[in-house]
């Protein structure tokens, strides 16, 4: 449920007056999900536990359930008699503007306050039908404020008709924290999907992500004889995140246009627009956590904890050297219009250089830190770069019919120029490893001077052995400046050489090369219709979750069919797989010799390999609408100024060579891979019907 106003009003003939409110409530029954292998239920447990032939019902199971407990029956991991999640969210945003007209010509001051709150309130609550040790729920609460105050002066300086200056000069202020409340019980007494009074009670509460930012302005426009443009500004901005001498950082930018058509001697009639145009401009990116330059302690209760007491814990690691991330763009481009404007686009060069980059830098297991391993610095820079091109064209425009279609496309190369000295010296490079929504602790990628940032490293596979059923890796040697190069030598893949031989796959990384789409509109007489297409090509992506279901270890229970057609079988099998055994243990070492013992050969969380790395390109339906508008004679008897009813379909088609659910996946900031795991669920298909009334 939602709802908006606008207010507007002149006071006086020299002030204005604005306000604007939209707020929006959900009630959201959701699904708990979660790492199916920890039976937490939902799109996870589908994928790793439960079987096709299993039983769904028993008559004489907990609530009717089948082997409610064990992790393995998704449906009855989501009853709402067995497991309830909910979410609430109040979404209140309002802004109050007010602008002065001084009596000097073009002269005038602006003022407003914006505020943004968000209250958030989900609970969750699991029946002892489902866990063994008895029934648990989980309360939390989670309210956001962001509130900006800003003041602007603006100066139209009154010249002459064919000389046009604007200068603006401004403050700008945004203050935001979230308060939290978390509230969890363990062992609940009682029916109550509630925490209520359990016999173990643990949770926590505080203010976090809470942030101050300060920013002053100032900028100039110049048009000369409605052809020549000139644009030039400046900022000074200062967040609360970082320590004082690193709080403030200054950032320039400038633009030049040259509206060719306008002057006297083009007379090329079928072109109705030429401009070229170029900008340089710098801006800073903030986009950390808050508390990173110092060290965080937090504190571990109830069952978090090793005796049952309240106790400390050091959650990250501080650094009081970090500083913004700023990025200079260059762009370089022509914009055009054909034929009276019907046709329109541009071609544009742009190149994007990100220097003190803000990365989470990986620490040693050894460091024990309870908020995940890592520190956030600022190491080295990078570099992107590419051309765009947009095209534009009404074909139909005539009274009953208006045909428009469109397509645009970029390139992109993405290149790290330097990191910090000694990994650039010895050629290590930056061996980041995932979040624990990728699979914390999995090195998979590494970042490296020269080449893109997050390029896959990992086991290049080189098949199955024919004779022995084993899988097979190519064997790498790492050269002084840290390149690797295979050797001319097949071997096993065990864990040893695995992690022992892994390979940078030059070329390959999460970030697409080449991205675009395409859109066609069409209107006829009272009937509209639409649709936008997209596409991305370039990319590679790890397909974790084929990888898991390939890997018969102990606590996985749901794997896939190409294990019973596709694996070898005996001896001069050409197979795609290896010999499917039990823990993926053969009876070969890492030379290839046989052995009386199994030797492991990997698993789906610690070995990964590039038979498991897929192009990502896809081409998608994004958006395919259908509308229609009331005839006019009908609305206006009704004092309305237009209805229309619309159907829309999202995400309805999509082409890929990809094995997973879906091809578009998150790419992790954390070390620049993408990653198909058991929490990826794909994008939703949806359909939505709709009534547009305008008074």
């Amino acid at each position: 449920m939602s709802a908006n106003t606008n207010l507007n009003y002149n006071i006086l003939n020299c002030f204005d007056l604005g306000y604007r409110l939209f707020a929006s409530y959900t009630d959201n029954d959701r699904i708990k999900s979660g790492d199916g292998k920890a039976g937490a239920g939902g799109w996870a447990q589908v994928n790793s536990n439960a079987l096709p032939w299993m039983k769904v019902y028993d008559s004489s199971g907990f609530n009717g359930y089948w082997n409610s407990r064990a992790s393995v029956n998704p449906l009855a991991s989501i009853d709402p008699i067995n497991a309830q999640s909910n979410l609430k969210t109040l979404n209140i945003l309002s802004s109050l503007t007010g602008t002065l007209h001084l009596p000097i010509r073009g002269l005038s001051i602006k003022g407003e306050y914006g505020l943004n709150y968000v209250a958030n309130r989900a609970r969750s609550w699991r029946s002892s039908s489902l866990l063994v040790n008895g029934a648990e729920a989980q309360e939390q609460k989670y309210e956001t404020i962001i509130s900006n105050y800003n003041a602007y002066i603006n100066y139209d300086v009154p010249i002459s008709n064919d000389n046009q200056l604007n200068l603006v000069a401004g403050i700008e202020n945004t203050r935001q924290y979230m308060h939290f409340m978390n509230m969890k019980g363990n062992d609940l007494v009682g029916i109550y999907p509630e925490v209520g009074t359990p016999n173990t009670l643990s949770g926590s509460t505080g203010i976090t992500n809470e942030s101050y930012l300060r920013g002053f302005f100032g900028r100039a426009n110049y048009k000369l004889f409605d052809k020549y443009l000139v644009g030039a500004s400046i900022r000074r901005d200062g967040i609360s995140k970082f320590t004082a001498a690193n709080r403030w950082a200054t950032f320039l930018s400038g633009s030049l246009g040259w509206i060719i058509s306008e002057e006297k001697f083009f007379h090329f009639k079928p072109i109705s627009l030429l401009k070229l145009r170029g900008s340089f401009g710098q801006t800073g990116n903030t986009n950390t956590p808050s508390n990173i330059t110092t060290d965080a302690w937090g504190i571990s209760s109830g069952v978090n904890t090793l005796v049952g007491e309240n106790s400390t814990n050091l959650s990250s690691i501080g650094n009081s050297d970090i500083k913004w991330e700023t990025t200079n763009s260059i762009d370089v481009g022509i914009d055009y219009g054909l034929f009276g404007n019907r046709i329109n686009g541009s071609v544009a060069y742009y190149q994007r250089k990100v220097s003190d980059m803000l990365l989470a830098a990986s620490l040693p297991p050894s460091s024990g830190i309870y908020g995940g391993n890592v520190c956030w610095e600022n190491i080295g820079d990078m570099r992107n770069q590419g051309f765009e091109f947009d095209i534009n064209s009404t074909i139909v425009n005539q009274r009953d019919l208006t045909v428009s279609v469109g397509f645009n496309i970029s390139t992109n190369s993405n290149k790290v120029l330097n990191l910090d000295s000694q990994s650039d010296a010895n050629g290590t490079g930056l061996l980041l490893t995932g979040s624990s929504t990728y699979g914390y602790g999995i090195l998979r990628s590494i970042t490296k001077k020269g080449l893109a940032y997050g390029t896959w490293y990992m086991a290049e596979s080189a098949g199955v052995d024919s004779q022995k059923g084993i899988p097979l890796i190519y064997e790498v040697k790492t050269n002084d400046d840290g390149t690797t190069e295979h050797t001319g030598k097949i071997i096993p893949a065990t864990n040893e050489n695995m992690s022992n031989n892994r390979m940078i796959l030059k070329g390959e990384s999460a970030m697409p090369k080449i991205l675009g789409g395409f859109n066609a509109s069409v209107k006829y007489k009272n009937v509209d219709f639409s649709m936008i297409w997209s596409f991305v090509t370039g990319n590679y992506i790890y397909n974790h979750l084929l990888q898991s279901s390939m890997t018969p270890n102990i606590g996985m229970l749901v794997l896939n069919t190409k294990l019973l057609t596709d694996s070898w079988t005996q001896a001069g099998d050409n197979a795609k797989y290896p010999q499917v055994t039990a823990g993926n243990l053969y009876f070969y070492d890492s030379d290839g010799n046989k052995t009386t013992t199994g030797v492991s050969y990997g698993s789906d969380n610690n070995t990964p390999s590039s038979q498991y790395l897929e192009k990502g390109d896809y081409l998608k339906l994004r958006n395919l609408t259908i509308g229609y508008n009331l005839p006019a004679a009908w609305v206006q008897h009704y004092h309305l100024g237009n209805v229309r009813i619309y159907v829309t379909g999202n995400n309805l088609l999509t082409w890929t060579g990809f094995t997973g659910y879906d091809p578009e996946i998150a790419i992790d900031q954390t070390t620049g891979s993408s990653v198909s795991s058991f929490y990826a669920m794909p994008a939703s298909r949806s359909f939505l019907a709709g009534l547009s009334v305008n008074f």
